[in-house]
């Protein structure tokens, strides 16, 4: 569950770099994660049947978007210190992006009664693993961008993308 958000931690890491951006998305993720899991283990089945055959598709679309605006945004020039127009580690983009890359997390607490031991504890792991794999992978995305320039949104979004198609095909 945590790859997904590991791979778009790395697309949004080579864009916005610094502690802050890292520790936003990092608690979003792995706060998203938990609530989900906790959220399907509290749900069970009852609601899975009605969200199953449309979840991909949306958690797809947010990414399909998401990924197109960071993509043609890197072809304008921008000043250093110029703010950006959108940082989708803020506000709603951020809060999309945490929907999108939890929504496995859903159906696998809706698994959760089925299986032995703590639930609760699962779903704290869950967000954990999710927050502190999003954090390294910011961290990375942000020294190799530092390399290699503009093209580092471009990879970024190109990744947004490829989770996109991977969510909506699988």
């Amino acid at each position: 569950m945590s790859a997904d958000a590991f791979s778009v931690g790395l697309g949004l890491g080579a864009v916005h770099r610094g502690a802050p951006a890292s520790l936003r998305v990092s608690t979003v993720f792995g706060g998203f994660q938990f609530l989900f899991a906790f959220g399907g283990w509290q749900a069970g089945a009852t609601i899975l049947p009605y969200i199953s055959p449309w979840d991909r598709y949306v958690a797809a679309a947010a990414l399909v978007l998401i990924a197109s605006k960071m993509f043609w945004e890197s072809f304008e020039r921008h000043e250093p210190d110029a703010p950006r127009r959108a940082d989708p580690t803020r506000g709603w983009p951020l809060l999309v992006l945490g929907v999108a890359v939890s929504i496995d997390a859903l159906a696998a607490g809706v698994a959760l009664p089925k299986l032995p031991g703590p639930h609760l504890v699962t779903c704290v792991l869950i967000g954990a693993v999710t927050f502190a794999l999003t954090w390294i992978a910011m961290h990375v995305a942000s020294r190799i961008a530092n390399r290699v320039g503009p093209w580092a949104e471009r990879v970024g979004a190109f990744v947004l993308a490829v989770i996109a198609l991977k969510i909506a095909l699988i």
